[in-house]
């Protein structure tokens, strides 16, 4: 399923993240706002798998960094980046 949504390396040396386009009605911190809001579900959903995988740190940062990374190439970040994260975090985790 998060085969469709990839990010080639090239993306992700660009800084995807730092191209906000907000829409024409937007407040003036909109973009500020929207960085800071996925920065705070990033460490929220990094917090949440590090506490059941101690040792997965590196692993789980690298997914969920990936799935920033895609979510910023939607229209609604905001909207696709946790599913994202719980996707591509959940395709890493080490089977029991």
């Amino acid at each position: 399923m998060t085969s469709q949504v990839t990010t080639s390396p090239a993306a992700l040396e660009t800084h995807v993240s730092e191209k906000c386009q907000p829409p024409a009605d937007a407040p003036k911190d909109y973009c500020r706002k929207l960085k800071s809001g996925i920065s705070r579900l990033e460490t929220n959903i990094r917090l949440e798998y590090e506490e059941t995988f101690p040792a997965g740190g590196e692993w789980i940062a690298n997914a969920i960094r990936e799935a920033r990374e895609a979510a910023w190439s939607t229209p609604y970040p905001s909207l696709f980046f946790p599913a994202l994260a719980h996707l591509r975090v959940n395709e890493r985790m080490p089977s029991a």
